[in-house]
C-alpha cells in the first residue's frame, strides 16, 4: 500500500483499482475456458458498465438526459435492427443503482447529510423483500420469479437512484429538455405510423398485434415504443413537463400540441382521462381549487368505472386450461382470477405466477416471430395493482400505495414551500397511479423506469438548496472580475420561478 501512496494514488481509490485487477484477471481466466470472444464480449461490457457508472456518479445531468432517449428509442431498434439489445436497460439500471449507492457512501463517509427520504426508502425496502422471500409462492424460486422480482425492483430502486444523485436542480433541467425533445420526436414518429399504415409497418418488420394493433380498422400509433400503451405513457410524461416546466411560450405550446397530436393517434382512452388530471392539477397551481377538485373527482370516478366495467381497452386472450380460455382486461374478470382463492389475499399467489413476469418467463433474450405468431399461454392481468395483489397479497398493495401516499405528500410540501418541481412530481406520480388501473405500469419498461426516476429527481431538486451566488442548475460560473459587472439571472427550461432558474 505504500508504493501505491508513494505513486499518488488515493488511499480511497485503492479499491477500485483491486476491483479493475480482479476483473481483468477473472478475465483472462474465462478466456482460457469460454474463449477469446466471449471473453472479449464481456471485458466490453463490464467496460460499459463501469463507464455509465462514472457517468452517473461525476456528470448525472449528462447521463440522466443521455438515458431518456436511449430508453425511448430501445424497443424500436431491438424490433428492427439488434433483438439481444433489451437487456441493455438492465444495464444501465444496475449501473445507475451502482452509482447512487457510490453517492451515499460518499456522504456518509464524508459527514455530510445523507439524500433521500427514510420513509421511502424504507418502504421500497419492505416491498422488495415481499417480492424477494416470495411468501404466497411458498418460496419457491424460478424464472418467472427472477423476471418479477427484476421488472419489479428496477424500476423502485430507480426511484431512490433520482433522489440521491448529486446536483438535482441541473440534473433535472438536463432531463426535463431532454425529455420534450425525445417526447415531440417519438410523437412525430407516431404521426408518421399512421401514414404509412399497418401494412407497410409490418412489412419494416414490426409484428402484428405485438407493436401493430389496431382498432375498428384504425391503427394505433406506437412510436418507438413497443405497444401504444407505452407510447401513451412516455408521451403524457412529455406532456407533463411541457405544462408543469417549461415557460409559457411558442416553444411549450408548438411542443405541447404535437405531443396532444401524437397522443390523440394512439387512440388509448385512459390517456384522455390523465390528461383531464393534468389539466385539474394546473387549475390548482392557478388558484381554481374548487373546479380542479371536482374534475380529480370526476377521474377519480371514471378510473372506478374502469375497474368494475368488463368493456377492456386492451384485451388479452390467455389459456387457463386445456379447454378454458379467459379474457382478462384488468376489470372484472381480474377480480375472479387474482381473488379466486382467499387463503392467497393476504400474501398473493406467488411471485410470478400472474402478470408480465409469468409471460417473461416463456422466451430467453426476446421474443420470436413464431413464437410471436403462436400467442402466449402466460397469465396476463392489465392492471398494476391486481398484479401487485396476485404476487404479495393486500400486504403488499397496502405498502405500495403507502408508497405513493408519501410521494404525493413530498411533493405536497414542496408546493407549500413554493417549489415548481412540486407539481412536476404529482403530475408524474398522478400519471403513473392512473395509467396502473389499465395497464401494469409500475414494471413496464419504460413508464415506471423513467417515471419513478423522474419522479424521485423532482423531489431531490425541490429539497436541494443552492449554495450562495451559484447558479441554482450548478457549480458557480467563474466570471472575470470587472468592477462593472452585475449579477447575471440564471436562465433554465424552467423559466424564472422553476428549480433551473
Amino acid at each position: 500500500m505504500g508504493w501505491a501512496l508513494r505513486l499518488g494514488i488515493p488511499r480511497t481509490d485503492l479499491g477500485l483499482f483491486a476491483l479493475g485487477a480482479f476483473v481483468m484477471a477473472l478475465t483472462l481466466a474465462a478466456s482460457t475456458r469460454l474463449g477469446e470472444p466471449l471473453a472479449l464480449t464481456l471485458l466490453v461490457l463490464l467496460a460499459i458498465f463501469g463507464a455509465v457508472v462514472m457517468a452517473f456518479v461525476a456528470a448525472p445531468h449528462v447521463a440522466v438526459a443521455s438515458m431518456i432517449p436511449l430508453f425511448a428509442l430501445l424497443p424500436a431498434i431491438k424490433a428492427l435492427y439488434v433483438p439481444w439489445m433489451g437487456p441493455l436497460k438492465d444495464v444501465i439500471t444496475v449501473a445507475a443503482i451502482f452509482a447512487a449507492a457510490i453517492t451515499v457512501l460518499q456522504a456518509a463517509r464524508g459527514g455530510r447529510r445523507i439524500p433521500g427520504d427514510l420513509w421511502i426508502a424504507a418502504l421500497v425496502g419492505f416491498l422488495l423483500a415481499l417480492y424477494a422471500i416470495n411468501v404466497g409462492g411458498g418460496l419457491e424460486r424460478g424464472w418467472a420469479w427472477f423476471h418479477g422480482v427484476r421488472l419489479f425492483s428496477e424500476p423502485m430502486l430507480l426511484l431512490l437512484v433520482g433522489m440521491t444523485l448529486k446536483n438535482p436542480r441541473r440534473t433535472l433541467r438536463w432531463s426535463m429538455i431532454s425529455l420534450v425533445a425525445t417526447a415531440c420526436f417519438v410523437s412525430l414518429v407516431g404521426i408518421l405510423q399512421q401514414l404509412a399504415g399497418p401494412s407497410r409497418l409490418v412489412d419494416f418488420g414490426y409484428l402484428y398485434d405485438i407493436n401493430v394493433r389496431t382498432i375498428n380498422g384504425v391503427l394505433r400509433s406506437f412510436g418507438t415504443l413497443d405497444e401504444p400503451f407505452a407510447y401513451a405513457a412516455f408521451l403524457i410524461f412529455g406532456f407533463c413537463a411541457v405544462v408543469m416546466w417549461m415557460p409559457r411560450g411558442r416553444l411549450a405550446y408548438a411542443a405541447g400540441t404535437l405531443i396532444a397530436i401524437g397522443l390523440a393517434v394512439s387512440i388509448v382512452r385512459s390517456a384522455a382521462i390523465i390528461g383531464v388530471a393534468i389539466f385539474a392539477l394546473l387549475l390548482a397551481r392557478y388558484g381554481r381549487t374548487v373546479t380542479a377538485v371536482f374534475l380529480l373527482a370526476i377521474v377519480a370516478m371514471t378510473s372506478l368505472t374502469f375497474v368494475l366495467s368488463e368493456e377492456a381497452t386492451q384485451r388479452r386472450v390467455v389459456q387457463g386450461g386445456p379447454t378454458l380460455f379467459i379474457t382478462l382486461n384488468g376489470r372484472t374478470d381480474a377480480w375472479k382470477v387474482v381473488f379466486s382463492e382467499p387463503s392467497e389475499i393476504p400474501m398473493g399467489r406467488g411471485v410470478g405466477k400472474v402478470g408480465t413476469a409469468n409471460d417473461r418467463a416463456t422466451y430467453k433474450v426476446t421474443r420470436t416471430r413464431q413464437q410471436a405468431e403462436a400467442g402466449s399461454k402466460a397469465l396476463v392481468v392489465d392492471s398494476g395493482y391486481f398484479v401487485t395483489v396476485a404476487d404479495i397479497g393486500i400486504v403488499g398493495l397496502a405498502a405500495l400505495l403507502l408508497l405513493l401516499g408519501r410521494l404525493v405528500l413530498l411533493a405536497r410540501r414542496a408546493v407549500a414551500r413554493g417549489r415548481p418541481e412540486g407539481w412536476l412530481a404529482l403530475a408524474i406520480v398522478l400519471s403513473l397511479a392512473l395509467d396502473a388501473v389499465t395497464r401494469e405500469s409500475f414494471t413496464a419498461f419504460p413508464t415506471a423506469f423513467l417515471g419513478l426516476l423522474l419522479t424521485g429527481l423532482a423531489l431531490a431538486a425541490a429539497a436541494d438548496e443552492p449554495e450562495e451566488g451559484a447558479p441554482a442548475g450548478g457549480r458557480p460560473k467563474r466570471r472575470r472580475p470587472s468592477s462593472r459587472s452585475r449579477p447575471r439571472p440564471a436562465y433554465g427550461l424552467g423559466g424564472a420561478g422553476a428549480s433551473g432558474a
